[in-house]
């Protein structure tokens, strides 16, 4: 009898353990995309493609369809390699916040001021994105053309 009752007792607490942890990974799920994490740097990526075909151009001349491919290659294995982040970013989440804390975030994220934040936060990320372009893509290309070289 006190065997079934230990059985019962651990397959409820897994049961539950298991309900708590799909709630709580739809939680973060939730939150990511009220914080549109899930969309901001595919977007970042795409923006930056045509700069990156501009300065990887020699003289005149265009890129050839191979390089043109070569380079949309590159971009989808980037943008394959932050849904990869993304992944270990929702564990580091889950690692770090409690259930309740992702709650409170998401009830903050649905306020005025938590959309304001998100509004405001994708601003400063799009200035910070031109800020890049202008002042150190050449820079990166430059690493980028180097390392081609090898």
């Amino acid at each position: 009898m006190m065997k079934k009752v230990v059985l019962v007792l651990l397959f409820c607490t897994a049961a539950l353990t298991d309900s708590y942890s799909q709630t709580k990974q739809a939680s973060i799920k939730e939150l990511f995309h009220l914080m549109q994490k899930d969309s901001i740097i595919g977007r970042t990526l795409t923006s930056m493609m045509p700069t990156i075909t501009k300065l990887t151009q020699k003289g005149d001349s265009t890129l050839s369809e191979s390089d043109r491919n070569s380079l949309n290659s590159k971009l989808q294995m980037a943008k394959e390699l932050t849904a990869k982040m993304q992944t270990d970013e929702m564990a580091l989440y889950d690692k770090y916040y409690s259930l309740k804390e992702i709650q409170d975030l998401i009830a903050f994220f649905k306020t005025q001021s938590g959309r304001r934040y998100i509004e405001l936060n994708q601003k400063i990320q799009n200035d910070l994105s031109l800020i890049v372009k202008q002042k150190y893509m050449h820079e990166i290309m430059q690493m980028v053309i180097e390392n081609k070289l090898r």
